[in-house]
């Protein structure tokens, strides 16, 4: 295997012994990359028969299975940009779906929905919505094979979770995606066999990480889709349990998930011995999610060195960062008070995430994402974009082969991609050359100049009040009176736990912010198509009194104290 392929390489040399299976309702299907690769083939012939010429962009909606991999590299063999939009059911029904791919119709103009049958009456109440008209396709029929054309420059339109605000489409090139991917195979000690995934083809972590990456280097893959995922995780966990499969791959939830839901009898007889890779990504690391996890699967031969933490974005094609493979992660216990930007980082213990430092409530524990992947470049920098020495809490800025061309329809001048550099609005330090992310600087509010992250707070939760491990979201932002922290659960709460809630929220912010703990109706909590919190969409409706629910435990600002700290309380960033 070459270890730096072009992105469609195998279409034209695909191996006949490997392949991607699909899970269905009769178990495993298997497809053959030959047979991929004709199905890929006659969706390009497709493309072009519905008179698309090269450069255009292609709407791709299928959900996970065979049909997905057929249009998207379809469409980039007939030399088009593939746009992958998520379905229906991850943005919660018809109605909003409709509204929301209406939005994306506007910005990228496709010039042709690629969608399956169920979807075309979807694809074309948002076209309606659009001003932009297009052509509108299903699955080909009879279609023959066209040779395989060099992407456009723009391979991939990559769209954001949305966590803090409305989605944005990330133009990602061929040499991009490339390079990218060569990168993470690197960085996995290039296996031959990936595993099982669940995470779903919109998001650039299952669709780079975990699709893109095994098809191009055409190493055997499992794919099924998160419902079945949520449904059934064991499923996820057979083939690994089974000998097959060499990488584990998803967010902190997906941890926390498998811990909750799969009992240890149910793995009787499996052996986890051959995982070489647990990567975890797309969310804040929690050293307790990914030690409930292996409490788990250890006695069935999963090893601590297997736990590859890493940091990464769609702004960046996808991985920026990752902790060697056969290296357990470090820790490092930080004091709270010193997570200030531009301050320099009080690191009391250092330790790995098998035998972690100490504990306590001036504490808090980060995970490392490891070193930099090859040809990639990490600073930190201040609030004015000066560059921080080592130990240095500020924003993580990357340089390197996988930063993005910048947003569709938004200026190249955009403050976020200036001359190569990516700048993140992600919050970090470094030590020992290993890169430690905190949070969002969108997701914090300063008090006395000190920044209070959302996901730090989170993590304290599920760690003192485990009655709120899940379905459970804090959220912060600045009134028109105090920085504000909303605990917002869907769980019952009674004065006890409403006591400790509050008790445990002043921990952090003192007696100068506004502090409510809101009981919500199931369902409530609002995420991203990617599972992200909403925060920013349920701070606007909290703002507007839009947000349902009751407040079972509040604190007021002590005014004293307020008027005193004004000028150290800064707004949302």
């Amino acid at each position: 295997m070459r270890p730096d392929r072009k992105l469609l390489d195998w279409l034209t040399d695909p191996v006949g012994d490997r392949g991607l299976s699909f899970l269905t309702g009769d178990g495993w299907q298997r497809l053959s990359y030959p047979a991929l690769a004709d199905k890929a083939l006659s969706y390009a012939s497709l493309v072009r028969d519905m008179g698309i010429e090269r450069g255009g962009r292609v709407l791709v909606l299928h959900d996970t299975g065979p049909e997905f991999v057929g249009a998207f590299f379809g469409a980039l063999a007939a030399g088009c940009t593939a746009v992958p939009l998520a379905p229906p059911r991850a943005l919660g029904g018809r109605d909003v779906w409709v509204e929301h791919a209406g939005r994306v119709i506007e910005l990228v103009r496709p010039d042709l929905l690629l969608g399956a049958d169920q979807y075309a009456g979807l694809l074309a109440d948002a076209a309606r919505r659009s001003d932009h008209r297009c052509v509108l396709a299903a699955e080909p029929d009879g279609h023959g094979a066209l040779p395989v054309q060099e992407p456009p420059e723009v391979a991939l339109l990559q769209f954001t979770s949305g966590s803090r605000g409305s989605p944005r489409a990330v133009q990602v090139t061929g040499a991009q995606l490339a390079a990218n991917i060569s990168s993470i195979n690197v960085a996995l000690g290039a296996p031959d066999d990936f595993g099982a995934s669940w995470l779903p083809f919109y998001h650039d972590m299952g669709l780079v990480g975990c699709l893109l990456f095994p098809i191009v280097h055409q190493v055997s893959q499992r794919l099924m889709s998160p419902s079945q995922f949520i449904g059934s995780p064991l499923d996820w966990l057979s083939p690994y349990g089974g000998g097959e499969g060499q990488v584990m791959a998803m967010p902190n939830f997906g941890f926390d998930y498998v811990a909750r839901k799969v009992a240890a009898p149910s793995l009787t007889g499996m052996d986890f011995s051959r995982v070489e890779v647990v990567i975890s990504a797309a969310e804040r690391v929690r050293a307790a999610s990914v030690a409930a996890f292996y409490e788990l699967l250890r006695p069935f031969g999963l090893r601590w060195e297997a736990l590859q933490p890493m940091y990464g974005l769609a702004e960046a094609t996808l991985a920026v960062s990752g902790v060697r493979v056969g290296e357990i992660p470090i820790t490092v216990a930080v004091r709270r008070q010193s997570e200030q930007i531009g301050a320099k980082i009080e690191i009391l213990d250092v330790g790995t995430v098998d035998e972690p430092g100490p504990s306590g409530a001036e504490l808090v524990q980060h995970v490392s994402c490891g070193v930099p992947l090859r040809g990639v470049a990490i600073k930190i920098v201040d609030d004015a974009g000066r560059l921080l020495p080592p130990g240095h809490l500020g924003e993580i800025v990357v340089s390197g082969p996988g930063v993005a061309k910048g947003y569709l329809g938004e200026s190249s001048t955009s403050t976020r991609f200036t001359n190569g550099n990516l700048f993140t609005g992600d919050v970090g330090f470094c030590h020992d050359g290993e890169l430690f992310v905190l949070g969002r600087q969108g997701d914090s509010i300063k008090v006395r100049g000190r920044s209070v992250y959302v996901e730090e707070i989170e993590e304290a939760i599920a760690a003192t009040l485990p009655q709120l491990s899940d379905r459970t979201v804090v959220v912060a932002g600045t009134d028109a009176t105090a920085p504000t922290i909303l605990l917002l659960t869907e769980h019952q709460v009674d004065d006890v736990l409403a006591t400790r809630a509050l008790d445990l929220l002043r921990s952090w912010v003192g007696d100068e912010a506004r502090v409510d703990v809101v009981v919500l109706a199931r369902k409530s909590l609002q995420f991203t198509s990617s599972g992200k919190p909403r925060r920013s969409h349920m701070w606007q409706r909290h703002l507007t009194g839009e947000l349902p629910g009751v407040v079972v435990g509040q604190q007021r600002p002590d005014r004293a104290q307020e008027a005193e700290g004004a000028p150290h309380v800064d707004a949302l960033r």
